[in-house]
């Protein structure tokens, strides 16, 4: 498990607080706001599908009929890039900013043992 003492920064979490300049920051955004760009949604198009079906309740690459749609769609815009504030140097915008926190909560739910349903 990765955990460091209680008050020390963890530079995992909290990159610029840790001594990033500046312009290391800047040009890490650049670099990845460059990449996501270049990634196109037919990429990440097969994940997204699989990470939508089990939102709806249903299983990974089986027709089903949900019980309700969802509200925003993961696949319903293109993913961008935009500059963080603070300690963030990136936000994700769209459908894999959705999918990268729907799999931190349930990578969470898991690890805390709830129920797999």
């Amino acid at each position: 498990m990765h955990a460091l003492p209680a008050g020390v920064n963890d530079p995992l979490f909290h990159p610029t607080a840790s001594g990033v300049k500046p312009a290391e920051a800047d040009a890490a955004f650049a670099e990845f706001a460059a990449r996501a760009k270049r990634e196109t949604a037919a990429l990440q198009r097969e994940l997204l599908d699989e990470l939508q079906q089990v939102l709806r309740g249903c299983a990974p690459k089986i027709a089903c009929m949900p019980a309700h749609e969802p509200k925003t769609p993961l696949l319903g815009s293109a993913t961008s890039a935009a500059r963080g504030k603070d300690d963030h140097i990136v936000d994700l915008q769209g459908p894999l900013g959705l999918a990268s926190s729907f799999a931190e909560d349930l990578l969470l739910e898991y690890a805390d043992g709830m129920p797999m349903d």
